[in-house]
């Protein structure tokens, strides 16, 4: 199932709103075969290395398919 623009960027918005709360990305609550975990996953990233502070916390982490869940 492939979402509207506008399921898109709600999954977006409540992505960013997840990581600006401090969430990490395995908390996303679409399916792993969905196209709006992908946009979840992408809303919390850009909180997570865009808020003041968190990028010196997250230094030294990867990001990858394993610690996202996708694996």
């Amino acid at each position: 199932m492939v979402g509207t623009r506008e399921d898109i960027t709600r999954a977006v918005i409540e992505g960013t709103e997840a990581g600006r709360r401090g969430d990490p990305p395995t908390v996303c609550p679409y399916p792993r075969t969905s196209l709006l975990r992908t946009a979840w996953i992408r809303g919390c990233g850009t909180a997570l290395t865009r808020e003041p502070g968190r990028s010196q916390r997250l230094q030294g982490e990867r990001c990858n398919g394993a610690n996202l869940g996708l694996s």
